[in-house]
């Protein structure tokens, strides 16, 4: 089998399998979440063969998925995640670094989402935040109407009103760093899966170091500082609002050092060679309460500040 042939079959193969788990997530709502991890073969056929086949297979499985679930669901398909995996397996194709090869993801997919939420406001006419603030709305309406057929204290819907309008004014403000956060781990998921599966095709994988030895550059501290004070300088200058700024900028630098303190924190627990089911224990306290974030932020700056591991290492080398 040629080349070109061998290439026309694997992008064949790639179309069949995006389309086949793409449609299945119309009808089964689990798959539908993992449907936007189904390009991830797109990244492998970039990297065996270039640009031109990885394209060819993205149109064709829009075009097949977009006859049976219309033109939403596949734009968000694509947009989000299958513009990323393609630009991923090009990088890689052209022999770029591992973070290079994430960072272009990570671009590529949040130019993605907003493209899609403005597609989406295109059509609709609405605005993503009046709609937000629409149904949030009309949940309190519905909440305001079953306490009061309920015979409830005055003072009970009193508070729920205020916190159900203190959340919807958290949730406004967060959108954009959410947007950044979710296209961040979509991109790593499909990037990660892609190199799991060509691992057990015995293909050569680029190498990125296990999650342990993560470490964000040094002077990210003083780029905190920097983004920090260009932030207060654009509320100033009326550019932005500086609630929205505010509230967007500590998301990401808070969920940025959390990661690199849940690799620190990785590397303790494989230092101390804990057993496996006493790590899921620790990752589960500290993933679902919001103190370990906190925790692991706190961690992550002390790491970036002053390198523990570098440290203890060097000691034990010693």
């Amino acid at each position: 089998m040629n080349t070109k042939t061998r290439a026309l079959s694997e992008a064949a193969l790639v179309t069949a399998l995006i389309c086949v788990i793409g449609l299945a997530g119309i009808f089964l709502p689990i798959v539908g979440i993992l449907a936007y991890f189904t390009c991830a073969p797109l990244i492998i056929l970039g990297k065996s063969h270039g640009l031109k086949y990885t394209v060819t297979s993205l149109v064709a499985a829009a075009l097949i998925i977009g006859m049976f679930a219309g033109p939403i669901y596949t734009l968000t398909l694509v947009m989000i995640s299958g513009l990323s995996s393609t630009v991923m397996g090009w990088a890689l194709h052209k022999g770029k670094s591992t973070y290079q090869v994430l960072g272009l993801g990570i671009v590529v997919s949040l130019i993605g989402a907003v493209g899609t939420v403005a597609f989406g406001q295109l059509i609709t006419g609405l605005p993503l935040i009046e709609t937000i603030t629409s149904a949030f709305d009309e949940s309190l309406k519905i909440q305001q109407s079953m306490f009061g057929s309920m015979g409830a204290d005055p003072k009970v819907l009193t508070d729920v009103t205020l916190k159900m309008q203190q959340m919807k004014e958290q949730i406004l403000l967060m959108i954009p760093g959410m947007m950044i956060l979710s296209s961040a781990l979509t991109t790593f998921i499909n990037y990660k899966l892609a190199m799991a599966i060509m691992k057990k095709l015995k293909m050569p994988v680029p190498y990125m170091g296990p999650f342990r030895e993560f470490s964000l550059p040094k002077n990210i501290l003083w780029g905190t500082l920097i983004v920090y004070a260009l932030a207060m300088l654009a509320a100033y200058l009326k550019i932005m609002d500086e609630k929205v700024l505010l509230a967007n900028i500590q998301i990401i630098m808070v969920y940025t050092f959390a990661i690199q303190g849940l690799a620190v924190t990785v590397w303790y627990m494989h230092r101390r060679s804990l057993v496996k089911v006493v790590r899921i224990m620790i990752f589960v306290f500290i993933i679902m309460s919001s103190i370990g974030t906190y925790m692991l932020f706190m961690l992550g700056v002390i790491e970036v500040a002053f390198q523990i591991r570098r440290r203890v290492e060097a000691r034990d080398s010693q």
